[in-house]
């Protein structure tokens, strides 16, 4: 027995929100929301993931609480201005895929990164591999420069959003959406003091930067990346053999002038 149809009424009631708005926001069909507040209709996870992420609440309270709790106080301490997530989602196994954002749709990610039409012309695909967790939401970025090596340009970063900021920095790196640069991939350290970022690059010809939260999107924290540049072979001969071969040079020379 769950508490969906009561909470989905009262929390979108809260935000002074009509079923046309919240459907809107969410990206399905205002008769959708009427029917999962009527209780005639349940949402796919999918749609309950949207959900949850737009209200600030876990599934569990979403779902199965009795008495939701007001989320003005909560909306607060998440500095993101971005209520929901689109995501796509697998119709076989109603698993969600990762949608990639390739080069040439950067541009557009930033007016569309909330439009559900927009996410869902992009690229996806699946991972089942261990390391990337089932309850966790991941987006993956080709990057461009030189600024982030030995990662190249043209790589795919694939990363797992972040809802709350404040767990960013400890020099880990990131996919940041900016208002005013785009998608932007760099390490981030954050001074606890104040509502930013310092933005460092791999590269030391790039000097950091601080950003602040007010010019930030989205942040998502980078966990792999796919490369089909393949690092190029050299011979060389290493340090020990160099010097084994200058003082062989070196043993010769001596050898010939006291002869």
């Amino acid at each position: 027995m769950t508490n969906l149809a009561q909470n989905l009424k009262i929390l979108r009631k809260e935000k002074k929100l009509t079923q046309a708005q919240l459907a809107e926001r969410v990206g399905v069909n205002r008769s959708v929301i009427g029917a999962y507040e009527e209780g005639r209709a349940e949402p796919k996870l999918s749609t309950l993931v949207l959900l949850s992420r737009f209200f600030n609440l876990s599934l569990d309270e979403l779902v199965l609480s009795s008495k939701v709790k007001s989320t003005a106080s909560s909306a607060s301490l998440l500095p993101s201005p971005i209520k929901v997530l689109p995501i796509t989602v697998d119709r076989e196994s109603d698993n969600e895929l990762i949608t990639l954002v390739p080069t040439k749709a950067a541009a557009g990610y930033l007016g569309g990164y909330g439009d559900v039409d927009f996410i869902a012309q992009l690229p996806r695909f699946a991972l089942p591999i261990k390391e990337l967790a089932q309850d966790k939401s991941y987006r993956a970025f080709q990057i461009e420069g030189d600024s982030m090596l030995p990662i190249p340009s043209g790589a795919y970063v694939i990363c797992s959003f972040v809802e709350d900021w404040n767990s960013v920095g400890n020099n880990r790196s990131y996919v940041v959406l900016t208002k005013d640069d785009g998608i932007v991939f760099k390490r981030i350290q954050r001074n606890k003091q104040a509502s930013q970022f310092t933005m460092i690059s791999n590269n030391a010809l790039f000097e950091a930067y601080d950003l602040p939260w007010s010019e930030v999107v989205e942040v998502w924290q980078a966990t792999a990346h796919v490369s089909f540049e393949f690092p190029v072979e050299t011979m060389h001969t290493s340090a020990l053999e160099d010097i084994r071969i200058k003082l062989s040079e070196l043993k010769e020379s001596i050898d010939q002038r006291t002869n």
